[in-house]
């Protein structure tokens, strides 16, 4: 798969906040929610590479980043607008569980974006 560069200037999860340093309970809670609910944490992980497909490509071709890590920042932050803070305080308060289900989702919404990127199938209909 060939690394795909987009400057930060044009990065949407950045736009929209990803890197700010406040910590809303509120957003916190929203974030436990759908990181602990597979089914949603994938619906919502489709809905932000499809939304955000600059970022997507950026990070989602870069192996040398934690790409589970920011596909849970980058889905928390398009589905109800928590920071990358809020969202680890989240992950710190879900069990071992739940942390393995949101990892092996992740991993998942990795892989059908790496077969698309190489021309090929996605057996799910990911970004469809």
């Amino acid at each position: 798969m060939k690394r795909v560069y987009v400057h930060v200037n044009f990065h949407e999860d950045i736009k929209a906040g990803l890197y700010e340093t406040r910590i809303s309970d509120e957003k916190v809670k929203h974030s436990i929610d759908v990181l602990s609910d597979p089914l949603m944490f994938y619906e919502h992980g489709k809905a932000m590479v499809k939304a955000w497909p600059k970022s997507a490509a950026h990070n989602l071709t870069n192996p040398e980043i934690n790409r589970k890590a920011w596909i849970g920042h980058a889905t928390c932050l398009h589905n109800h607008g928590a920071n990358m803070n809020e969202t680890i305080a989240a992950w710190q308060c879900i069990g071992k569980e739940a942390q393995a289900a949101a990892n092996n989702i992740a991993v998942a919404i990795t892989r059908e974006f790496e077969n698309l990127q190489k021309g090929g199938e996605c057996q799910s209909g990911l970004f469809s």
